[in-house]
């Protein structure tokens, strides 16, 4: 970013932001001790990227960035109404879905607007994760459905970013 060669999306940072804090909060809430250092590390990346791009990114808050802050609002009335910290944990891991797609979608287009270096951490820290998990059975699915949503998602910017080639 300093060097204006990564551009990150403002909104879509925040997002994920606020998102991870909920996330940790309500992943920890639901049994995750052993594996809360990388939702931790998800909520602590971000806030600086975002604080960052406040002057060296692009974009604002679109219809649909305010519509998935909303919809985190609501995820802890639904936590604090049902006294359910997984409702929040599920609708939190939808929303961060939500708050990384414009992520994808600009590493698609132009990868290399991306930092290679910090995708490479941020999938190394998912795969590192994966081994903090105890338990792989469904009966703990609310432990291992995060490490798997952030492999995916943090994979995928990954492989775009590395491999993916500049179209002009």
């Amino acid at each position: 970013m300093f060097k204006s060669n990564t551009t990150p999306n403002r909104a879509g940072w925040f997002i994920l932001v606020i998102a991870g804090i909920i996330l940790a909060a309500s992943y920890y809430e639901t049994g995750a001790r052993d594996t809360i250092w990388v939702p931790l590390g998800y909520i602590l990346g971000p806030l600086i990227v975002s604080i960052l791009a406040i002057k060296r990114g692009e974009g604002g808050f679109s219809a649909f960035d305010k519509k998935c802050l909303s919809a985190t609002a609501t995820s802890v009335l639904f936590w604090w109404l049902f006294s359910s910290p997984t409702i929040a944990f599920i609708i939190n891991l939808i929303i961060d879905w939500f708050g990384i797609l414009p992520t994808i979608k600009k590493a698609y287009e132009r990868p290399m607007s991306e930092s290679k270096l910090a995708w490479s951490f941020f999938f190394l820290s998912t795969i590192v994760n994966f081994f903090a998990v105890e338990n792989w059975s469904l009966d703990h699915w609310q432990i291992i459905i995060y490490p798997i949503s952030m492999f995916i998602g943090t994979g995928s910017i990954a492989l775009l970013v590395l491999f993916k080639k500049q179209t002009l």
